[in-house]
Order: structure tokens, then sequence, then C-alpha cells
């Protein structure tokens, strides 16, 4: 027992209770989604604007079996990997000479004992 659904402005194909991206942009603006039951072999059309055209009976799926070709060729894209965390030793090299700069500030401040002004103006001095 198959029942698709087309839903036009979506561009999905159902059927059942699984879908699939399809192109639709083939099919005629005014047609809202395309019901058919397999099994009946009946089907409805539903328009938009709803109030303006009623549904349309059609017994003939054929018009529609290229949207069911489409679905049936969906190839789903590869998942996406998230690739590996970096290492340290590249985590390293992404930092920006600012920040390894202040780093070896601060440590040789700490080391030195003297803060980290007296540091920047001996720098700035000899620089």
């Amino acid at each position: 027992m198959a029942k698709l659904t087309i839903v036009r402005i979506d561009g999905r194909f159902y059927l059942d209770d699984v879908w699939h991206p399809i192109d639709t942009t083939d099919m005629d603006t005014v047609i809202h989604q395309v019901a058919w039951d397999d099994v009946a072999g009946t089907g409805l059309i539903s328009f938009r604007p709803r109030w303006a055209l009623p549904a349309e009976a059609i017994t003939d799926f054929a018009p529609f079996q290229v949207y069911r070709d489409r679905f049936d060729a969906y190839t789903p894209p590869p998942p996406r990997v998230r690739p590996p965390p970096p290492t340290p030793a590249e985590n390293i090299d992404r930092r920006s000479n600012e920040d390894f700069d202040n780093g070896l500030i601060n440590m040789l401040a700490e080391q030195l004992g003297i803060t980290r002004g007296q540091i920047i103006a001996d720098i700035k001095r000899l620089g």
C-alpha cells in the first residue's frame, strides 16, 4: 500500500512515512499538493489559493510520475564529518603573535619578580 504526496511549494515528495526533497520547480504554480493512493488508483490535486479553486479528483498519476522518478533517484548527501580537534601544537600555531608575546611577557615578569610595565618599558627602550 503506497500513499504518495507531493507538496510543490516545499519541494517534498512523501511515500507513506518517508519523504525526500525533490525538484518541483517545473510543476504548475497553482498546484499546492498532489495526493495519490496506489491501491485505490485515485488521487486529489489541491490548488492555491484554496478558496478560489476546488480540489480536483484524478484517476491517472502519469502526469506526476516524473516526481516519483525523482524520489526514487534521490541520493542523500554524504554525512558531514566534524574535523578532529586541533592538537596542542596546532593551537599554538593558531595563536596570534600578540597572544604569544603577552604570555611571554607575563612569564618573564613572574620569573624576574618585576611588573609587566617594567618589561614593556625595557623592550621599548631597547627596541
